[in-house]
């Protein structure tokens, strides 16, 4: 036969595998002419007038029956195969057509068990029977009865095996070569099918034939499954087979496998971005190219946001044929069923290079980087003039020319099927040399015709273009319309297979990028059954095969079950074996209810926010909120209120036990009283407010990294309701109230209960949180896995601890406050040694730092305060900020400060203060002040300093002086009725800030001031805390802003050194290492030891998710929900206070230690903002005045004070 022919005949091969039009997209031209040319011989049955089988004898006469079992009954030998083999059948039987008597399809059927096929009517009624079918169009069953999950399997030698896992061994088996003309099937020449409504015609009445050969598949439960462009037929079939009035058959389930549900453009391009996630190697791991291609997707429109469930209707996507210069003399020359090229020999590839040997890998290389900084559209943002919205061809094109192995590929038409395949040539399992043998042909009763894998005219009436119409194309309205293929009426279908009971199955292999699982997922996002657009939950449970081995991920709701098959490829039975048999037992002709979605959704769905949010044109996350009860007994009426973002889709309402090893977060503001709404829409939510009240998208919501609620608390706070005697009387209730509320949050989310929990929370949250996980670790059975808690500029000790002591400190970051006053700087230093708050910190600490001073007892003017407030834990200060001695003593000229001509006697003035500043001659602590430091330093600023004598101080960010500032309030947002009714929220005024958190719901009853907190600070039992957090595994977190005065990071590195974890006291090792958000910038200083970590974030106050976003999401990510050991202090053989010990071995800090960073200051930035908030200016300081400051604090000697008794 020679060489030639027998590689012209594989190449042949190769090519007839390509199951449809759109495979073909991808071979070379000069392949298709060097077969056209030079293999007349393996071409030539394109030429047969008709496919008509011959007359055998013994055909029983007159219509289909009974009796035409013993004739379709294989009982010869068949060649080569020697194993034994269920009794089968096959043969043709007619589809009925008018005019054309020899149209048939033909069947190979294989029994489950001897008889289960030739039983009586109406036996066996519940024991199930199948169709495979394969696509194309135009491609033969067979091929998947001898290369996937038939009995028997063809190998590269051409021999036959058997196939432990063939599908008859679970039900009886037919496969079926359709429509007419394929395979085996038969058609006179004028009598192909026109559409395939023609299709599922022929189909239902070879049905209704066949059940009259073999009567019991009337009653039986009948399962129509297939693969590929079976996933257009099937649809169809069924579509006819539900307008039929008296069906043939008991139709129970469809299962389509990598099915073509929808276009190429859905599966092809689209998904393209996709296939490059999942397989970066065809790119070469090259982030650019990926850029690129993501750009590109972006530009035709392919990013399409799923949701669960979906949120409208998927637009539909845009055609590549409109967008491509190299297809347009096709498009016109094909209108009705466009032609896509080959690609590959594009100059701008320059793919002759891969034939030339002499061309060294280093020239190819470059030639790649030239391509890459030369990609059209790259730099302006438009799209490739060449290849358009043809992704997926650009794809291919790439891997060939470029990424190694497919570079090496000749012809490259692997990668398409199953893309971890380049073997070039893959040894064949070709079934044509078995099918093609003439004792075959006779034992299976089959015509004496050529055998082909696929031919090229299933449409049309013949195998030329007859009036200009392309044969091999489908005709149907799927195709003269691009994007109406079955995904145009599958709603109208599942609705039909809704009332019948019918289960639709789609399943997918996820190496295939020729019908990629991407655009099978849009697919069923698009398909609205049992009432409900899509699947309310993506999905994401594992099934495994019969040894356990994790198979792929199945999900199911209403009456369609979807699974993603692990490395598979198109063809999932002939890849995956095992489990594509396991599927079919369990999923396909069972009823498993792995990844079923069962009725919690009712009880979930309550709380899920279906209606838009005004303002909001943004597509979220799906998300639920609503008021879950505390089971305050006497308080009904008491519940928090809860808005929740799932990380991903599904998320949130997995079943009990499921995703057990994913993180979830609640967070609380602080106030007390504030709602958590306002951090939500402001610092770390998915929605951010701005100052004229829209709604723009938070690139750093904290749901992105875990599934995260807000929940506004204590009862009463936000949303969240009280009766009016049901407000919290103090810490220990507000701890009671939130274990109650984690109990039922559980019962709607139960997942949840056994989930790593982290709560979190900033400012008067770090008084709530101690007291809740106080009362968690006091709860017998916990509702929740308390995992970590988190605290940002928490309220741990007092106002002393937080402001009075820190001043100084706030001073040394920002001297800015006191003009670089060196005189005004050792003022206050003076004051703060004679008030006792220049604690010397130790490493370890050195014993227990002492009771703080408390201020309202130094000063003469809260005397009156302090005796109205006698007995009150924390006493109330009265406003002091512009109504202090200073304020008064200048108000006159406070009032002109923004005139020039005033400015210079206002300074005069000050000059005046500063050298009467009262009890500085004496060493003793001013009598109007006393040891209210941070008022005072407040009150010289907003007289002497500016930007700040503007009018404006923000005690949470130093540099802040806007006067006003733009205010990003959510006020209008949330009091408008559209927003409570989709959040199903109370219709009561949403505030940011309850001004009656504690007692009764009237301020001042019975003497008592509600805005006090009656409840000792956390400090008081820190260490038994943070005791039982370690012997339970519970971290503890604390982080601070450098620019908040409020809660000054001095009085929290206090905090901490008088904690005992771990068995000592404080950390042993002063914070200094550094630590960097995801772009590699200094974020600030962390430090962790035993189970305590603390960090320091440079350029943020208060409010750190609002100063720093990006920062702030790193750390939640690194240190918060994970475990970065960054700034831990170990030693070489165990981490340090494990057990306590360390001393004496190689101790070391895993970052490093920065001797900078070690120093009680971190300097503040050196821009202050002022001005109004919608025209801002900035004060820079001058390098010179920084460094004269520098110089100061670095030759100033202590001033000489008198000891503190």
């Amino acid at each position: 036969m020679g060489i030639v022919p027998i590689i012209l005949i594989y190449l042949y091969l190769q090519l007839s595998k390509l199951e449809s039009r759109l495979q073909a997209s991808i071979m070379f031209s000069s392949l298709g002419l060097l077969l056209l040319f030079s293999s007349s011989k393996v071409l030539s049955q394109r030429n047969l007038p008709s496919t008509f089988p011959h007359n055998y004898t013994g055909i029983p006469p007159g219509d289909y029956s009974t009796a035409w079992q013993k004739y379709f009954e294989v009982s010869q030998p068949l060649p080569n195969v020697t194993n034994p083999i269920a009794r089968n059948f096959a043969g043709n039987v007619g589809v009925n057509r008018a005019g054309h008597p020899n149209n048939t399809l033909w069947f190979w059927a294989f029994e489950r068990e001897n008889g289960s096929l030739t039983v009586s009517a109406g036996e066996r009624e519940n024991e199930p029977w199948l169709i495979w079918l394969n696509g194309g169009p135009g491609s033969s069953s067979l091929v998947g009865l001898m290369t996937e999950n038939g009995p028997l399997q063809v190998t590269g030698n051409f021999s036959i095996v058997e196939n432990q896992f063939s599908w008859d061994k679970l039900a009886d088996a037919f496969w079926v070569d359709q429509p007419v003309g394929t395979g085996f099937s038969t058609s006179d020449a004028a009598g192909y099918v026109d559409s395939e409504d023609q299709m599922g015609e022929d189909f239902v009445q070879f049905l209704t034939n066949l059940v009259k050969v073999f009567p019991s598949l009337a009653t039986r439960p009948f399962y129509l499954t297939g693969e590929s462009y079976a996933g257009t037929f099937i649809p169809y079939i069924t579509k006819a087979i539900f307008s039929t009035p008296n069906p043939p058959v008991k139709l129970h389930k469809i299962s389509i496998g990598d099915g073509t549900i929808g276009d190429f453009a859905l599966y092809e391009e689209l998904s393209t971005v996709n296939t490059l996630e999942t397989y970066p190697e065809i790119i070469g791991f090259d982030p650019d190219v990926f850029q690129y291609f993501k750009e590109q997707e972006h530009l035709c429109g392919y990013d399409v946001n799923l949701t669960y469930p979906q949120n409208g209707t998927i637009p539909t996507i845009t055609d590549p044929f409109t967008t491509a210069r190299i297809f347009a003399a096709d498009f016109q020359a094909q209108p009705r069923l466009p032609v896509r090229r080959r690609l590959d020999n594009k100059a701008l590839f320059a793919r002759s290079h891969l034939f030339n040997r002499d061309v060294d890998d280093l020239q190819l290389e470059e030639s790649r980087v030239l391509l890459k900084r030369n990609l059209t559209g790259r730099a302006n943002g438009t799209l490739d003039p060449q290849y358009g919205c043809f992704l997926f061809e650009e794809m291919l094109d790439y891997a060939h020319n470029f990424s190694f192995p497919w570079s090496k590929c000749q012809p490259p038409v692997q990668l398409v099927y199953d893309i971890p395949d380049a073997l070039n040539p893959e040894v064949p399992s070709d079934p044509s040399v078995f099918l093609n043998d003439n004792s075959t042909r006779a034992a299976l009763h089959a015509p004496i015709k050529e055998w082909v894998e696929i031919f090229d005219f299933p449409f049309g009436s013949s195998p030329s273009e007859v009036n200009g119409t392309n044969p091999f194309g489908d005709p149907s309205p799927a195709y003269v319309h691009v994007h109406i293929l079955p995904m145009g009426f599958m709603t109208e279908l599942a609705s039909n297979a809704s009332e019948r009971g019918v289960g639709i199955v789609i399943y997918e292999g996820n190496d295939d990028s020729l019908v990629a699982h991407r655009g099978l997922q849009v697919v069923i996002q698009n398909i609205t059954f049992g009432g409900i657009q899509g699947f309310t939950r993506k999905p994401a449970t594992a099934f495994t095969d019969d040894e356990g081995r994790f198979a792929g991920i199945v999900h199911q709701e209403r009456n369609l079950t979807y699974a993603l098959f692990q490395n598979a490829g198109h063809f999932v039975p002939r890849s995956v074996p095992e489990a594509a048999f396991v599927f079919l037992r369990e999923f396909i002709l069972g009823s498993n209810m792995t990844g079923f979605v069962n009725g919690t959704q009712a009880f979930f769905s309550d709380f899920e926010v279906t209606d838009p949010l005004p303002n909001v044109t943004q597509s979220l996350p799906r998300s639920f909120a609503g008021n879950v009860g505390v089971n305050r007994e006497g308080h009904p009426n008491n519940t928090l209120f809860f808005w929740a973002f799932e990380r991903q889709n599904g998320s949130l309402t997995a079943r009990a036990g499921e995703r057990e090893d994913e993180p979830w977060i609640i967070w609380l503001q602080g106030g007390p009283g504030s709602s958590s709404l306002q951090g939500f829409m402001t610092e770390n939510g998915p929605l951010q407010v701005t100052g004229n009240h829209s709604i723009f998208e938070n690139d750093f919501s904290w749901n992105k990294a875990a599934d995260a609620f807000w929940v506004d608390q204590p009862v009463g706070a936000g949303f969240a309701t009280t009766d009016a005697q049901g407000y919290v009387n103090g810490e220990d209730q507000l701890g009671e109230d939130f274990v109650q509320f984690l109990t039922n949050l559980v019962k709607v989310f139960p997942s949840l209960a056994t989930r790593p929990f982290h709560l979190t929370g900033e400012s008067y949250a770090g008084t709530y949180i101690p007291y809740i996980t106080k009362a968690l670790f006091s709860t017998v059975h916990p509702p929740v896995r308390l995992r970590k808690i988190a605290i940002g500029d928490g309220t741990i000790g007092d106002f002393a601890l937080h402001e009075e002591l820190s001043t100084l400190n706030s001073l040394e970051t920002y001297p800015e406050i006191i003009g670089f006053d060196p005189d005004v700087f050792q003022y206050f230093k003076e004051q703060e040694h004679l008030c006792g708050y220049d604690i010397n910190l130790t490493y370890p600490q050195n014993g227990v730092i002492p009771t703080l001073t408390n201020p309202f007892f130094t000063a003469r003017r809260f005397e009156a305060d302090s005796e109205t407030r006698f007995g009150i834990t924390l006493p109330q200060r009265r406003p002091l900020s512009r109504y202090t001695l200073l304020a008064a003593r200048h108000a006159e000229s406070r009032i002109g400060a923004r005139h020039t001509g005033i400015v210079k006697e206002l300074e005069k003035q000050r000059n005046v203060l500063k050298r009467n500043l009262i009890g500085r001659p004496n060493g003793t602590l001013d009598p109007e002040y006393g040891c209210f430091l941070w008022e005072e330093m407040t009150d010289y600023a907003l007289n002497f300093t500016f930007p700040w004598m503007g009018g404006e101080w923000d005690p949470y960010d130093i540099p802040d002086a806007l006067s006003p500032e733009v205010p990003r309030d959510a006020t209008v947002f949330f009091n408008d009725n559209r927003t409570r009714t989709a959040l199903h929220a109370p219709f009561k005024e949403w505030v940011k800030t309850i001004d009656h958190t504690f007692g009764n719901s009237s301020p001042n009853v019975n003497g008592s001031d509600p805005t006090s907190d009656p409840s000792p600070a956390p400090m008081s039992f820190m260490s038994e805390l943070a005791f039982n957090a370690s012997e339970r595994g519970v971290g503890i977190i604390i982080y601070e802003g450098n620019d908040d005065s409020l809660v000054a990071h001095r009085g929290l590195q206090v905090v901490i050194q008088n904690i005992t974890f771990g068995g000592i006291r404080g950390f042993t090792r002063k914070p200094a290492t550094p630590f960097t958000d995801d772009r590699g910038r200094f974020a600030g200083v962390v430090h962790q030891e035993r189970n305590l970590t603390y960090a320091l974030f440079q350029n943020a106050g208060h409010f750190v998710p609002h100063s720093v976003p990006e920062a702030a999401l790193t750390f939640l990510r690194e240190f918060i929900l994970g475990e970065n050991r960054t700034g831990l202090v170990v030693d070489d053989e165990n981490v340090l206070g494990i057990d306590g010990e360390g001393e004496g071995r190689n101790v070391h800090v895993i970052g490093g230690e920065d001797s900078v960073l070690a120093e009680d200051v971190m300097p503040g930035t050196t821009v202050i903002f002022y001005g109004s908030g919608t025209t801002a200016s900035s004060l820079i300081v001058p390098s010179e005045t920084l460094a004269s400051w520098s110089s100061f604090l670095a030759t100033a000697t202590a001033t000489t004070l008198p000891s503190v008794a």
